[in-house]
């Protein structure tokens, strides 16, 4: 593993549209030699809800534009922006209201709702196993770059590069699997981590990038970054084919930064997220329409 490429870490001027976008450009011209020769290339943001981006639960569109700006840079002509919905909101909500339609005709790209898209089947080895599953075809046929957050996860401690993407797949099999069989049956050659915003259990302005070639790498970062112990989570035991390597990074230290975050508990599956909470505290305000008694969970 000598030859593995060390995970980069920037943080951009200031946070800015501008100059995170700017940033961002100047990271994907870095992967010239990975990336030119590509007919087309998939860009896959977190886009699972439409949260604000300021929350540190989606991906920020300055950073996507980056991205685009970055692949027509290195001559990428055709772009695809692909939206992944989650379980509480289509993929055509997301892209609308997370302004990725407007962004795109704005770079002149393509969008494609990746639940409404061709599925077909694929078939991953995992423990010497065969492991079936679904996912868009978009995403097994071209080659994808990845555009995650940096925030706590539903179905583990941290949700990045693998979990982005594996949230347009479907497994049955236990959260490690799936997580496996969706970064085994992708070709991703660039990852860039939007850790703008961060989600720690609160909100963060943190202004970090991370980039890197590998999705394993890079969530071992993150890991690194969120204090968990890779050797912990078993999706990456099983990418590694055995305990989790070290990952060199390089531009700022990921020690210093996560002294920055405001680690809380991670909220619960069956209680109302506190930012949903807050939101509808703030729209009864304005409107004047009652509160909701169920946003309360054992307050009533």
């Amino acid at each position: 593993m000598t030859d593995r490429r060390p995970i980069r870490g920037t943080r951009p001027p200031s946070l800015s549209h501008d100059d995170v976008r700017e940033t961002v450009r100047d990271r994907i011209t870095t992967y010239r030699a990975q990336l030119s020769g590509r007919e087309s290339i998939m860009v896959l943001p977190d886009s699972h809800y439409p949260h604000h981006p300021t929350t540190g639960m989606v991906t920020h569109p300055a950073v996507v534009a980056g991205v685009v700006d970055g692949l027509r840079e290195i001559g990428i002509e055709s772009i695809t922006i692909a939206i992944a919905s989650g379980r509480h909101a289509t993929g055509t909500q997301c892209a609308n209201y997370l302004g990725y339609e407007s962004l795109a005709e704005e770079l002149d790209v393509e969008t494609l709702v990746l639940d409404e898209a061709e599925q077909v089947d694929i078939t991953a080895t995992v423990n010497g196993q065969r492991v079936p599953g679904l996912m868009p075809k978009a995403l097994r046929d071209h080659p994808i770059v990845n555009v995650p957050t940096a925030r706590y996860g539903l179905k583990t401690p941290f949700a990045a590069a693998v979990a982005n993407l594996a949230r347009p797949c479907s497994v049955a099999e236990r959260p490690a699997i799936e997580l496996a069989v969706a970064a085994k049956a992708t070709d991703v050659p660039v990852t860039v981590v939007d850790a703008i915003y961060t989600y720690t259990g609160v909100p963060n302005a943190t202004g970090l990038l991370l980039d890197g070639e590998g999705v394993v790498d890079v969530d071992i970062a993150v890991a690194t970054l969120f204090g968990v112990n890779p050797e912990s989570e078993e999706y990456l035991r099983i990418l590694s084919q055995g305990a989790p390597a070290e990952c060199l990074v390089e531009g700022v230290s990921l020690a210093d930064v996560r002294a920055e975050l405001p680690f809380r508990p991670r909220p619960k599956s069956d209680k109302p997220h506190h930012l949903v909470t807050e939101a509808y505290k703030l729209y009864t305000r304005v409107s004047g329409d009652a509160f909701p008694p169920q946003l309360l969970g054992n307050q009533t």
